[in-house]
């Protein structure tokens, strides 16, 4: 039995649609990356705006609080950087207990007014202690240890 024939303007008309199917896709496809730069152009501010924060948090405000912000941890020194200052409370917190957990110094940061930026603040800190000589993650023991070595 032959195949019955299929009408000319049918498979135009298929054509017609698939050409405007794949314009509407690449449209929307640079639709999504221009998304996505914008998403990644935001959260460059936002880091930056971070970095203002703790920087403010840890600059001289006036002479009748020994240079620093209310807001912000008291003990924050004028020129110390982010890694500076997790390193040093992650100490603070080591000298107090032999083992302490990522989210743990997270935790104790946030309470003390100190934003970790980023989309895994606990991923950033664990950055900052891994290349640190002073410390060691201990696994067995899941958290972060001094090294006992430096």
């Amino acid at each position: 039995m032959p195949l019955p024939s299929i009408p000319n303007e049918l498979i135009d008309a298929a054509h017609r649609m698939k050409a405007t199917l794949t314009q509407d896709l690449e449209a929307q496809t640079a639709k999504l990356n221009d998304l996505r730069q914008q998403i990644t152009d935001i959260d460059g501010f936002l880091n930056t705006l971070q970095r203002l924060h703790v920087g403010a948090a840890c600059s001289p405000q006036d002479d009748h609080n020994d240079g620093y912000s209310g807001s912000a941890w008291p003990d924050a020194k004028k020129s110390e950087t982010m890694k500076d200052l997790v390193e040093r409370i992650a100490e603070q917190l080591l000298n107090q207990a032999s083992v302490v957990p990522t989210a743990k110094i997270v935790e104790f940061l946030s309470e003390k007014g100190i934003r970790i930026g980023g989309k895994d603040p606990k991923a950033n800190v664990a950055a900052i202690l891994c290349k640190s000589t002073k410390f060691v993650n201990s696994r067995t023991e899941r958290g972060w240890m001094l090294n006992k070595a430096v």
